[in-house]
């Protein structure tokens, strides 16, 4: 009797209430089956990452598809569902970061489900080229290019889905610009000061290739504090005077971008340089000469100084000191053409054929390896230089044009918040050449490491010297 009453009791709630007994459904299945799905999907994904990981399937193209497959749909999975069931006990995020909140966990759901996705896909293709009768098409059945489809694969679904943060980018780009600008700041000036010490010792400071490296890491320091200071402040609300931030706008960005133009072209020079001492012409190795490099760094900076006079005319700052843009579309779009062919460009095209015809040279003149043993280091540290500008201008490079092509179009807040975004990003990376040369004459000189070693020491030395004197002094007094 009382079960037939409590059927009835419900039968009647039902049909009063329809809506309000669905969502209680609703509810205990979204904590139920999100419990289920979440300790089923741990204990799967974890397994299989431990069965594709086994030695007879870790080398197999096919078994990383689908370990990256796991990987990715467990982030997907607590990202979805470990949400899902705290809302069910009514556990949210504060109000001071549920916008921050929101956009992480949802892009975490979202892009990982979307690359597992591809993978996949790419299982699916990597399938049909291991059965394929040409080699050459076999040839992509393999692990290395399993390795790259899955970064490519990742990269674009980040680039996809990167819209989910549209509105926290800018505070991401102002925390970015702080804080790597301050750490650029600080490594590049100590590593431009040790260049400049190392590049003035007795044996390097009269080689004509030397010159050109101690002149880069002069620019390099003028453009490091010019490009970051201003940058830094920025984010902490500092800003030139009403009075001076048109002349200061101008100023900062002439100063910028002269020296990172006229470092550029000083790597080139010492291309040249080098192309010119190893050729088997008497007459082509005399420009190689310390009085040659002087003149034509001078030539460097005064061509740098008047291709990058426009700055004067066409850069303006705003009555209160918060931006500092073109004057004009005009001026925005011949200060970029300016950019790309002055300092991204032509550049590492010139260094390229420099260098490619400085190893022919090498390859059909035989060197006497005693004497040449200074020489080819500084080749060495040249190929780094070369490398590390051409490698950190390219994502500039590439933004410059694709903001050339696209100046024309109709594009939403998000779109232009995602340009700005990465903008920053591509300008971060090109300026970062201003701190990263030291470092990797470093890693790959030994001359440089031989150089720099003496004046660590002295220093090391100078300061345990003037310790005991100070000791000293104090207990006479």
């Amino acid at each position: 009797m009382n079960d037939e009453l409590s059927l009835i009791k419900v039968a009647y709630v039902i049909h009063e209430n329809p809506i309000s007994i669905l969502s209680i459904i609703q509810n205990q299945l979204i904590r139920y089956v999100s419990l289920v799905l979440l300790v089923t999907g741990t204990i799967g994904n974890i397994l299989n990452c431990f069965v594709f990981t086994r030695r007879c399937l870790r080398y197999n193209s096919c078994s990383l598809y689908f370990f990256a497959t796991s990987i990715t749909n467990s982030i997907g999975l607590y990202c979805a569902f470990i949400a899902r069931v705290l809302i069910t006990f009514d556990i949210y995020a504060t109000s001071s970061q549920s916008s921050v909140y929101c956009k992480t966990r949802t892009f975490f759901t979202y892009m990982p489900l979307s690359a597992s996705a591809w993978f996949i896909v790419a299982a699916c293709a990597d399938r049909f080229a291991s059965s394929s009768s040409s080699a050459r098409m076999r040839s992509f059945s393999q692990t290395k290019v399993s390795q790259r489809v899955i970064c490519g694969i990742v990269v674009i679904a980040c680039l996809i889905w990167a819209e989910m943060f549209t509105s926290i980018l800018s505070i991401i780009q102002n925390q970015l610009i702080r804080y790597v600008s301050l750490v650029l700041l600080v490594t590049g000036t100590i590593g431009n000061i040790l260049n400049c010490f190392v590049f003035t010792r007795r044996c390097l400071r009269y080689n004509s290739c030397s010159l050109y490296f101690f002149a880069t890491s002069i620019t390099n320091s003028i453009g490091l504090y010019c490009a970051f200071i201003a940058r830094v402040l920025i984010t902490f609300d500092i800003y030139a005077t009403s009075s001076q931030s048109s002349v200061y706008c101008k100023t900062r960005t002439f100063f910028t971008y002269m020296p990172l133009s006229a470092s550029a072209w000083f790597i080139v020079a010492a291309c040249a340089d080098r192309f010119a001492s190893s050729s088997s012409s008497a007459r082509m190795r005399s420009f190689s000469q310390t009085k040659v490099s002087q003149r034509v760094i001078c030539g460097i900076v005064v061509i740098a100084c008047l291709i990058w006079a426009e700055m004067f005319v066409c850069f303006n700052g705003n009555a209160n000191g918060t931006t500092c843009a073109p004057a004009t579309p005009f001026c925005n779009t011949f200060n970029n053409f300016n950019l790309l062919i002055s300092y991204s460009l032509l550049p590492p095209i010139f260094m390229f054929i420099f260098g490619w015809m400085t190893i022919l040279h090498v390859r059909h003149r035989p060197i006497n390896r005693q004497s040449s043993l200074r020489g080819r280091q500084l080749t060495i540290l040249l190929i780094v230089q070369v490398v590390c500008v051409t490698f950190l201008s390219l994502p500039f490079s590439i933004q410059k044009i694709y903001l050339q092509f696209t100046a024309n179009q109709m594009k939403s807040s998000q779109r232009i918040e995602i340009e700005n975004f990465l903008g920053t990003v591509a300008t971060l990376i090109i300026l970062s050449n201003t701190s990263m040369s030291f470092y990797m004459f470093t890693l790959t000189s030994k001359v440089f490491r031989k150089e720099l070693k003496p004046l660590l020491l002295f220093w090391s030395q100078r300061r345990a010297d003037v310790e005991p004197i100070q000791s000293t002094t104090r207990t006479t007094r």
